[in-house]
């Protein structure tokens, strides 16, 4: 039976800042720091369980970065990479915006 996953809710402007500080400050692992070579699968094993829907849904939603908070990766590592079983989304116009936002918080404390 195939399952029909919601629509993509789009991050808060407030969520998007604080989604910036914390990739910026290191909580958060991004799709966007997988070594060449690894798969995002090795790292959010969520993709294997998930299945083809979630692939689908992905791509129908424009989804570019997968992420989650460091302190919710699984006890183990892959080639000195967390593993997370959960993870969270961003668009690619969601990810333009925190990827401005970090640059500007680095700009900021190298500016002190």
């Amino acid at each position: 039976m195939t399952q029909t996953l919601p629509r993509y809710q789009s991050k808060t402007p407030e969520r998007l800042k604080q989604i910036a500080t914390d990739v910026q400050s290191g909580r958060i692992y991004t799709s966007q720091q997988i070594p060449p070579g690894m798969k995002a699968e090795m790292i959010f094993m969520v993709l294997i369980f998930a299945g083809e829907n979630l692939i689908d849904w992905i791509k129908e939603n424009d989804i570019a970065v997968l992420f989650e908070y460091q302190d919710r990766a699984g006890p183990s590592f892959v080639n000195g990479q967390p593993i997370f079983f959960s993870c969270e989304y961003l668009t690619n116009d969601e990810w333009r915006v925190v990827h401005k936002l970090v640059g500007e918080i680095d700009a900021a404390i190298d500016g002190v």
